[in-house]
C-alpha cells in the first residue's frame, strides 16, 4: 500500500535583534540599516504527527523614514531573515523493524513594511 501526505510548516516565538545605522537624506529623510541575530521556532506537521525544529542565524535589512510634519512619519522597510541549518535525527521502529534517519533543512524569510508612526 502506497501513502503519501502534505507536511505544514508554522514559523514560531520568531525575535530578531538588531543594530541599526542610519544616515540623514535630507531635512526630513533618514535612511537606515539593520544588521542582527534571529530565531525561532518552526513547527511541521503531517497528519497526526508533529515536531519543531529551533533555528537561529542572521538577518539584514534596508530603510527609509521620510517625517510628513512635526513627529508624524512614514516608513518603508525590507528585511530578509537567513536561519540557518539544522540536522535532525531520528531512529525507532517500523513493524518491528529498526529504522534511523537523519535531514537536514533550512529556512530564509524576505518580508517588507510599510507604515506611518509618531515619534513621541
Amino acid at each position: 500500500m502506497n501513502k503519501s501526505g502534505s507536511t505544514t510548516y508554522k514559523k514560531e516565538n520568531s525575535y530578531n535583534l538588531f543594530l541599526s545605522a542610519a544616515t540623514p537624506i535630507n531635512d526630513t529623510g533618514l535612511l537606515y540599516g539593520k544588521v542582527g541575530y534571529t530565531g525561532a521556532s518552526i513547527k511541521s506537521t503531517l497528519g497526526s504527527a508533529s515536531g519543531s525544529q529551533t533555528y537561529g542565524g542572521y538577518s539584514l535589512g534596508l530603510g527609509y523614514k521620510q517625517y510628513v510634519t512635526g513627529s508624524l512619519y512614514g516608513f518603508v522597510e525590507a528585511n530578509y531573515y537567513n536561519y540557518g541549518n539544522t540536522t535532525s535525527r531520528n531512529s525507532g521502529f517500523i513493524l518491528g523493524v529498526p529504522y534511523t534517519e537523519s535531514y537536514t533543512t533550512n529556512a530564509n524569510v524576505y518580508n517588507v513594511m510599510a507604515g506611518v508612526g509618531y515619534k513621541f
